[in-house]
């Protein structure tokens, strides 16, 4: 019994296209945060290194400026020096953030798609055991431990890109200060190059694992997969799709036994019926196909295709098509009048 229920509330089945939108709508999708501030960490070193020169002369010119000018800056109140400060940082700092910003959206959007997500409280968010089990639960672990892994793999990364210059750093204080500040913006280009490199392999990684967890979880139990048959199943529009799709496969299986039928039976263009009998193995001969209009055609022609008769007879065709269903038997009052036509066109066979 427990083999048994726990067979039934395993996880077997992929999610169905509506539970997907139903956890989209919930705003659960799946992204890799380390991949947006990999590519962010690239852009803005690129960024960087591309205006570099420019950022370098922008600070050279500033503190040739105020040192320059330190007996023209009043203690109080000292805004002109806060204005000079926050124009350089716009200059140079904005187009870098704006630039790592849309990347970062760009490629968030990429991963996730827009997500619209109505506000909705959550009631079990305020419950303080609730939030210990998360806080404690083996996801939470598992997310805490990968954590540390990249920050410790990243840091040892950007470490390496400095190690061997770190005993030079000091001796820069005594050089020129726009030769050293160039050598220090050198350094931090490696460093951000290699860490975001190092984070971009890691947030490749975490973006497979992301996307296999979150379809781990979408996964369905066979309880789950017959709750949501259930519902659907009452829609109309796939009630109408249902019947339309029956339909279509019924007239496939009927339109492949016109080629073994013995006779087709016509109304020339309003109905057809086909006849199939087997001496020994049927009582009567049985209706194999039938149709009205474009299908009765249908039909005489795909006789006609597999050399199958077609024989014309207005009253018959019209009362086989009226009072028998496909697979029924021919009824007694028809005997007579389809044994004729069987008989004519054994006779064919046999003058041929």
């Amino acid at each position: 019994m427990n083999l048994q229920l726990f067979a039934e509330g395993e996880k077997t089945h992929a999610p169905s296209p509506r539970r997907r939108q139903e956890a989209r709508n919930r705003g659960q999708v799946f992204h890799s945060p380390e991949v947006t501030t990999a590519l962010a960490i690239l852009a803005g070193t690129g960024l960087l290194w591309a205006v570099g020169t420019s950022v370098l002369d922008h600070l050279a010119a500033f503190a040739v400026t105020v040192l320059g000018n330190l007996n023209h800056f009043p203690l109080r109140p000292v805004w002109p020096l806060y204005e000079a400060v926050l124009s350089l940082l716009a200059a140079v700092l904005l187009p870098i953030m704006l630039g790592m910003f849309f990347l970062g959206t760009g490629v968030t959007l990429l991963q996730t798609g827009l997500v619209f997500r109505s506000p909705r409280l959550d009631l079990t968010r305020l419950n303080p055991l609730t939030g210990l089990q998360r806080i404690f639960s083996r996801r939470t672990l598992i997310y805490l431990a990968e954590g540390l892994f990249k920050v410790a793999a990243v840091s040892l990364v950007a470490y390496s890109a400095v190690a061997g210059q770190l005993a030079a750093l000091p001796a820069l204080m005594l050089t020129d200060p726009v030769a050293g500040a160039s050598r220090v913006a050198g350094l931090a280009l490696a460093v951000g190059l290699r860490a975001g490199v190092a984070l971009l392999i890691l947030g490749i990684f975490d973006y497979f694992y992301q996307r296999y967890d979150y379809e781990q979880n979408l996964r369905m139990t066979d309880q789950e997969v017959k709750e949501e048959f259930k519902d659907t199943e009452g829609s109309p529009h796939l009630k109408k799709k249902l019947r339309t799709e029956q339909r279509r496969l019924a007239l496939r299986r009927m339109m492949s036994q016109v080629p073994r039928a013995d006779v087709v039976i016509t109304n020339p263009v309003h109905y057809a019926v086909a006849l199939v009998y087997r001496p020994g193995e049927m009582d009567a001969p049985r209706v194999v196909a039938k149709g009205q209009g474009f299908v009765a055609r249908r039909i005489a022609q795909l006789a006609m295709e597999h050399g199958v008769p077609v024989v014309q007879n207005e009253p018959l065709a019209q009362a086989l098509y009226r009072t028998v269903e496909v697979g029924d038997p021919v009824p007694a009052e028809l005997f007579q009048a389809v044994a004729e036509v069987l008989a004519f066109v054994y006779r064919l066979r046999r003058w041929a």
